[in-house]
């Protein structure tokens, strides 16, 4: 098993960081193993799973900036090997300074699609307690550094822009909302940091809509405004205020900011979704360097 998942770590598809100082992370070596037992998980959603996973000591931060990521490393049956070598990125709900572990949320599919979808999803809801996964990282292009400014770079090879911005709009489809929660969670946690948060999530129905109540609690304080859309509203008009139908220009002109050199658009979500944001985000004024894909 080690073996496989050793052979994993030495092709890396994606832009990878140094994890922080005295974490659980940095101790494993960075990219090394480290293994998590599963420690609880609790259904947010008919599909979507909050999974807990522990790390090696009580006091262990896992090692992650903000908006980073980790990688899950499994060898499991697919559609054209017995032992597949299999890697998905996902990014934790909790914040980077939580001690003793870390939570994921993802959708489980109730089988696996074609091109192999789902197929570690249904991994995960097969574990049990104590059970343990194999993760690396940190991994990812995008670094939240605190008052405003961000680190990141459009791809592995692009050079590294760090800016600062008085403004982030985040796009969000589904489970896409994980790293702009992570962000928007250390901005709100530093009373000095007063950067403008402007949330636009995209879902099928409303029951779909994930952190709904955690978002509700940090919009709050003025400093996040959040915004649904629905692809299927409820069918009666007065029960649904928000926005309908796929992410689009139009709301996207609606709810966000005014393009700026300070403002920064990121998204997070299926593929589409991604290049929707990107193109109508062009037209409506936002720079092009200013606009993030996770």
């Amino acid at each position: 098993m080690i073996t496989a998942i050793q052979r994993v770590l030495g092709r890396r598809s994606f832009a990878t960081a140094k994890a922080l100082p005295g974490s659980a992370l940095e101790r494993f070596g960075n990219y090394g193993i480290l293994e998590c037992p599963l420690l609880r998980r609790r259904a947010i959603t008919h599909d979507t799973i909050v999974f807990r996973f522990g790390l090696p000591r009580e006091d262990d931060i896992l090692g992650i900036g903000v908006g980073q990521h980790i990688e899950i490393v499994a060898t499991l049956p697919s559609e054209t090997e017995q032992n597949a070598e299999i890697r998905r990125k996902y990014t934790p709900i909790t914040k980077v300074t939580e001690r003793g572990h870390f939570d994921l949320l993802i959708k489980v599919y109730p089988s696996v699609l074609p091109g192999g979808q789902g197929v570690l999803s249904r991994y995960l809801y097969s574990l049990r307690e104590g059970d343990k996964i194999n993760i690396r990282g940190p991994i990812g292009r995008f670094n939240y550094l605190g008052k405003g400014q961000a680190s990141f770079q459009h791809t592995n090879r692009s050079p590294q822009v760090t800016k600062t911005f008085s403004k982030i709009c985040f796009v969000a489809g589904g489970t896409g909302i994980t790293p702009g929660y992570q962000v928007i969670q250390a901005v709100l946690d530093d009373p000095s940091d007063k950067t403008e948060l402007h949330l636009l999530c995209g879902n099928r129905t409303e029951s779909d809509i994930l952190l709904r109540e955690e978002l509700e609690r940090l919009s709050k304080t003025g400093q996040l405004k959040v915004y649904h859309a629905l692809n299927s509203p409820p069918p009666t008009p007065s029960v649904w205020q928000g926005l309908v139908g796929v992410i689009n220009g139009t709301m996207m002109k609606e709810v966000f900011p005014t393009p700026g050199d300070d403002v920064l658009l990121t998204t997070c979500g299926p593929p589409q979704m991604n290049s929707v944001v990107v193109e109508e985000g062009s037209r409506l004024g936002f720079r092009p360097e200013l606009i993030f894909k996770f």
